[in-house]
């Protein structure tokens, strides 16, 4: 994966990049957004991510210290869509990142959740699922404030096509 020189290839940072913050996104889905701060009488634990991600829009509704958390998600896309250009990435789609990273810590803010139709609340924390959140932000923010000295040499570009 690296040059003879011991470079990494531009593309092979690409992957890396890709890689990194699509797998953090993904076990974000899989585990706990949210999750309770002490036992209730109502019986929630925990939301998950994907649960998070599907139901967040409805927020609209509970104020925007709900909603605007769940914004950074609208973020992420065209950061990840400018990412996978086939070129090099431009400098400024860090702004995409950058705004779903301050958009995303906000879920700091989020003090309790209505768990049900009554309208009862339960006090909750942000859980593993939104740290692998936020990180995944991290890292496509990372990949666009690397280098970007993605000039292709004559050393590269062969070990690129092997």
């Amino acid at each position: 994966m690296k040059t003879a020189s011991g470079m990494a290839t531009p593309k092979n940072i690409k992957r890396l990049v890709l890689t990194l913050t699509l797998l953090c996104y993904s076990m974000a889905l899989i585990l706990p957004g949210l999750v309770a701060r002490e036992p209730n009488n109502y019986g929630y634990t925990s939301s998950l991510g994907y649960e998070c991600l599907l139901f967040g829009w409805i927020t609209i509704f509970g104020g925007p210290g709900y909603f605007l958390p769940w914004l950074a998600n609208l973020f992420y896309l065209p950061g990840l869509l400018l990412w996978l250009l086939p070129a090099r990435p431009p400098r400024w789609g860090a702004i995409f990142p950058v705004i779903g990273l301050g958009l995303a810590t906000l879920v700091f803010r989020i003090e309790t959740i209505m768990v049900n139709e009554a309208g009862h609340r339960v006090a909750v924390r942000p859980g593993i699922g939104a740290w692998l959140w936020m990180a995944s932000f991290a890292m496509l923010l990372s990949g666009f404030l690397g280098p970007q000295d993605w000039k292709p040499t004559a050393e590269t570009q062969t070990a690129a096509e092997e």
